[in-house]
């Protein structure tokens, strides 16, 4: 078995005989003869009820894109890991004609060990059970089934290329309080690695077709691929989606995301992207005051993109609406030069600061802070002055490790600054 991604697209031992590919729409027409471990399996588009966050598979899951069968096949695979594991280490086997539940995660937690005992397949937990799976001294395995390959697949992946440094070490300290040190140490354990996405470097009409775009907006590949990377945390996956229904490859606020006004917040977003793809006479304008807010949402509702449907595009077909933001936020019309990459991104993250001089705050900790009267004038008249401090505390995560121009602020020097760090981190300027 090559890898765990080829098991779930080729293998049909781990999906529920009789359902439907909600795909294809045919009959999956299992194998009956293969390995099966469990009498229940996931179906397309359920979630586990071990899945709170699901923080964990979603960073596999950005390999998974459109197919809602793999997704569910991931579900069962780390349903088998789990069972192995509990079965590994005394805890008495689960069901298996029944789903696993919250409490038999808890107890696998507890029985190995590991720092959170939340019943939650968090990042922490999925590390500590493919430690102990695979990453024991003297484990005596028995023939290696189709089934025990992809697992031990996902397993070190994740180990080796997907889970942070922090992350390893806390699943290696505490299962090795447990197991004697037994546990052999993950590469990655004291490192500053992070994860190590190389997929999207295979896809070819991405990258041609992203090249075309960056063209037309006056940038080069590796400054967009830059923006695409910083946006997805590394990933440069469509699927990718923050707690506020930020989602894609530059992270496009979705109508969904709880955000309830049309007009200022993030879910404007999509609306007006949507708008800009299908026309005003699609989906109207809001008015002064909002006075048709509903007509527009009724129309977006008929016309406009789901979050749904968005998440499960691919890179290709979201570069539409990469094109589309773009246009909306007048990128065409920056000023050109070394710079103007950065004023990009700062068009992704806060478009009202895009136009700023280089060294003056676009974001910043406290109000006082702000340095151009103009810029102030312009937030206290269109809403989002009072807005900022929230805005800088949200993303100034993304600036660790970057030399910023001076403490407190965000300027365009350090979407500058940020820009070439995500380049060289990920080696963008060879691809």
């Amino acid at each position: 078995m090559e890898n765990w991604r080829k098991f779930l697209q080729e293998e049909e031992a781990v999906v529920g005989a009789g359902d439907t590919d909600v795909v294809t729409g045919a009959d999956d027409n299992i194998n009956t003869d293969q390995e099966q471990v469990t009498n229940f399996t996931y179906k397309p588009r359920q979630k586990p009820v071990w899945v709170k966050t699901g923080s964990s598979l979603k960073l596999f899951d950005v390999d998974l894109e459109r197919i809602d069968r793999e997704r569910a096949n991931l579900y069962n695979l780390a349903d088998y890991m789990i069972r192995q594991a509990a079965e590994k280490v005394g805890i008495p086997s689960f069901r298996k004609e029944e789903e696993i539940t919250v409490q038999d995660v808890k107890k696998l937690q507890t029985a190995l060990n590991l720092k959170y005992k939340d019943g939650d397949f968090g990042p922490g937990t999925l590390a500590g059970i493919s430690l102990y799976l695979f990453y024991r001294k003297q484990t005596n395995e028995s023939s290696e089934t189709n089934l025990l390959a992809a697992a031990k697949s996902l397993g070190t992946e994740y180990i080796d290329k997907i889970a942070s440094p922090a992350t390893l070490k806390t699943a290696y300290v505490y299962l090795n309080k447990k197991f004697n040190n037994q546990i052999t140490p993950p590469a990655r354990m004291n490192t500053k690695e992070g994860p190590k996405y190389e997929s999207w470097k295979e896809d070819e009409e991405f990258l041609r077709k992203s090249e075309r775009l960056a063209e037309e907006f006056g940038l080069s590949l590796t400054e967009l691929l830059a923006l695409f990377g910083i946006e997805t945390a590394g990933t440069f996956s469509s699927r990718v989606e923050n707690k506020y229904g930020y989602t894609g490859l530059i992270q496009i606020g979705t109508v969904e995301g709880g955000l309830k006004s049309t007009r200022r917040n993030a879910a404007a977003t999509m609306i007006a992207v949507d708008r800009q793809r299908l026309g005003v006479n699609k989906i109207p304008r809001l008015k002064k005051g909002q006075t048709n807010r509903q007509a527009v949402l009724k129309a977006w509702e008929k016309y406009g993109t789901k979050k749904y449907d968005f998440k499960n595009m691919t890179r290709v077909q979201q570069l539409e609406y990469v094109r589309a933001y773009f246009e909306m936020s007048g990128v065409n019309n920056l000023k050109p030069g070394p710079l103007r990459a950065a004023r990009v991104y700062c068009s992704i993250l806060w478009p009202a600061g895009k136009n700023l001089a280089p060294n003056k705050a676009v974001l910043a900790e406290r109000l006082e802070l702000l340095d151009d009267k103009k810029y102030i004038q312009k937030g206290i008249q269109n809403g989002w002055y009072e807005s900022v401090p929230r805005a800088y505390r949200a993303n100034i995560g993304a600036f660790k490790g970057i030399d910023m121009t001076r403490a407190g602020v965000i300027t365009i020097l350090d979407f500058d600054s940020k820009i070439k760090d995500v380049i060289k981190q990920y080696g963008l300027d060879k691809i």
